[in-house]
């Protein structure tokens, strides 16, 4: 309640802090302009309901971004987190590849992952792909998460569309 008398109410979202937080990302690929948010670097995990914005979306190109960390520095680890709704056409990322630089131009693959589809469901999935490598010093971390090929049979409605790939977070430390 306020000096004047008007009450509200208390709002609060949990930021995750990392080295990547707000840090400036660079989209190398374009996402769906409906999806094109970039508040891949905020802190903030999207909602599984996507409608409620925080996520940035993929249908015809892969993610590939570019995290500027400011200075070189030491990290072992990178990854991002993804929305799966396959109600909504969203899958998880096929794989997720992370690559680092001291100078921004030559990148050096430091860690792949690729993951198996998950098995359909109506439940919506909030997942976090983090790949750990040996320490390494780096200014500049490129993520690339490759979206999944098609939409499972389960979706009739659905065929000869393309999957989505809802990002929300880039993770560094």
């Amino acid at each position: 309640r306020t000096s004047e008398g008007v009450e509200s109410d208390i709002y609060c979202r949990e930021i995750r802090f990392n080295r990547a937080t707000l840090r400036p990302v660079e989209l190398l690929t374009r996402p769906e302009p409906r999806y094109a948010e970039n508040r891949l670097s905020d802190g903030v995990r999207g909602s599984a309901i996507y409608a409620r914005g925080g996520w940035t979306g993929f249908r015809n190109e892969d993610l590939v971004a570019r995290v500027d960390l400011g200075r070189v520095t030491t990290i072992s680890k990178a990854g991002i987190s993804t929305l799966v709704d396959y109600g909504s056409h969203i899958m998880d990322a096929a794989s997720v590849e992370i690559a680092v630089s001291e100078d921004g131009i030559a990148f050096r693959t430091v860690a792949c992952q690729t993951y198996p589809e998950k098995p359909f469901t109506l439940e919506k999935m909030l997942l976090e792909h983090i790949l750990n490598f040996p320490p390494i010093s780096a200014r500049y971390v490129r993520i690339r998460a490759i979206r999944a090929g098609r939409l499972p049979d389960e979706l009739p409605t659905a065929r000869g569309l393309q999957p989505f790939l809802f990002v929300d977070e880039i993770y560094i430390d």
